[in-house]
């Protein structure tokens, strides 16, 4: 029932110094969609900045996380941008599988990393085109966990294993049975989970 979400959302990054994307459609229409959003009206066709870079922005939602908690996102150029060193996401929301708005990402892009020289001889150090924002993301909603279902919990190892799978239904029956329960309470269901039975006074 606890499981992480993975979000998924499409932003821009600004404030780069001429390293953002050159001549890319999607990237100008983000442009004059963000500007329409703060009343500045301009077609796609005129909107034109090396200063700016569209991006895809990625996280993963771990459980339990309330409304108001930080997550750290990542930054990946979608375009032909050369560097995202120095840029600011401008904010960003995240979505869902189901299409749904999780959180909202928005601030300075970290990725330790620069490129130096011209095509023929270049210095780069680390990955220009990608990077983090931590803490960037707030939750705006949260995913609810249903740890139990029809009184019954179900236990997903991390790796596949009957050997360990046999031996915690072993150590679960023998505990619950040292707490005063009766019967079996813990099935093995395969090399990969166990299946609890809660008992009555649990």
């Amino acid at each position: 029932g606890a499981r992480p979400n993975q979000l998924t959302g499409f932003g821009v990054v600004v404030g780069l110094n001429n390293t953002g994307d050159k001549d890319t459609a999607y990237s100008k229409q983000s442009l004059a969609n963000m500007f329409r959003q703060f009343g500045v009206k301009v077609p796609s066709t005129s909107v034109s900045s090396k200063n700016s870079a569209a991006v895809m922005v990625t996280a993963n939602l771990e459980p339990f996380l309330k409304s108001g908690s930080r997550i750290d996102v990542t930054v990946a150029a979608a375009g032909d941008a050369t560097s995202l060193t120095g840029g600011q996401l401008i904010s960003t929301p995240l979505l869902g599988p189901d299409g749904r708005v999780y959180a909202v990402a928005q601030g300075p892009v970290n990725n330790n990393a620069f490129a130096l020289g011209t095509d023929a001889a270049t210095v780069m150090k680390n990955h220009p085109t990608a990077g983090q924002v931590v803490n960037g993301a707030i939750v705006e909603k949260e995913v609810n966990v249903t740890l139990i279902r029809n009184n019954q919990i179900r236990i997903i190892l991390r790796d596949s294993d009957f050997t360990l799978a046999a031996r915690m239904k072993a150590a679960i029956n023998t505990q619950s049975q040292r707490l005063g329960g009766k019967g079996f309470i813990a099935e093995a269901l395969d090399g990969n989970s166990i299946l609890v039975n809660v008992p009555e006074q649990f």
